[in-house]
């Protein structure tokens, strides 16, 4: 009887396929790393070269994270905020000079948002990344919207700002955004008490920008943005509004009422009447 020999090779296909997906993850990372320290480089007339470590075990993940720690920063601008508002914000997490931005930053278009951007960005990098998202944001598609129904672009984002500072929520701002521009249109004054909030300016007493006490001397402030006294829209946006009030505006609801307030609560109270509304005012707000 012939005896048969096997010789074993000395690697399977198990350890054939680990090595294969290392190799394939090690390069992923090298390519990670080159692609990050040349595109996020110093200019070549620095000629700065600096050190990155890579600790024995480290995950990819970690390692991504800590490059872009070295490289960018996160901006978060909530909604409803005026450019003083942001200005401080920017000064503070970004080094931005605060009176030269309040020079160039036009209010309502500093659009609210996430934004990651360069530890060392500057000022005139800062405006055109909120001006490039601006425009992804707010399409044309809704621009139009608006138009369909009387309103310019510039008017959709005063009404917006206005709604943004006036609506607790989605529901109530496509409801007051039908409400004020139904006022607007039909030639009576808006009444909204966030556009003389925002003439006052900023209340030592209550150190805010948005005054919550407004007294009755508050109420007859001689200012074009005091839309109690004046019939029309203000000269401009109040604060910087968001996505959400701007399409609520170019999609606005269509409701009977004509009126609305909030109670102490924030609950919200509608009105078809001027003698309904007034009700209104008694019963919640006396």
């Amino acid at each position: 009887m012939r005896s048969t020999w096997k010789v074993k090779k000395p690697f399977g296909p198990i350890f054939k396929s680990s090595t294969i997906l290392f190799l394939v993850a090690a390069a992923s990372l090298v390519g990670v790393i080159i692609w990050f320290n040349a595109s996020l480089a110093p200019p070549s007339d620095l000629d700065e070269k600096k050190t990155f470590v890579i600790e024995r075990g480290e995950s990819p993940n970690s390692i991504i994270e800590r490059l872009r720690g070295r490289f960018d920063k996160k901006l978060t601008l909530i909604e409803g905020l005026r450019k003083e508002e942001v200005a401080e914000i920017l000064e503070k997490e970004a080094s931005i000079n605060k009176k030269e931005f309040l020079r160039r930053a036009k209010e309502g278009y500093f659009f609210p948002d996430t934004y990651l951007v360069p530890n060392n960005v500057t000022l005139d990098q800062l405006l055109q990344i909120v001006e490039d998202n601006f425009n992804k944001k707010v399409t044309e598609r809704t621009i139009e919207s608006a138009r369909k129904n009387g309103i310019s672009k510039e008017q959709l984002l005063i009404l917006a700002s206005i709604v943004e500072r006036e609506a607790r929520d989605n529901e109530q701002r496509g409801v007051i955004a039908g409400i004020l521009i139904k006022r607007w249109q039909s030639g009576v004054s808006l009444g909204a008490d966030a556009t003389i909030q925002y003439a006052l300016g900023y209340s030592s007493e209550e150190k805010t920008w948005w005054r919550k006490n407004l007294t009755v001397e508050d109420l007859e402030i001689n200012s074009k943005y005091n839309t109690r006294k004046n019939v029309g829209l203000p000269p401009g946006p109040i604060c910087n509004p968001g996505i959400s009030s701007i399409e609520a505006v170019a999609n606005p609801k269509d409701t009977p009422y004509q009126f609305y307030l909030h109670d102490q609560k924030g609950v919200v109270h509608y009105a078809k009447t001027l003698e309904e509304h007034e009700q209104n005012i008694q019963r919640y707000l006396n």
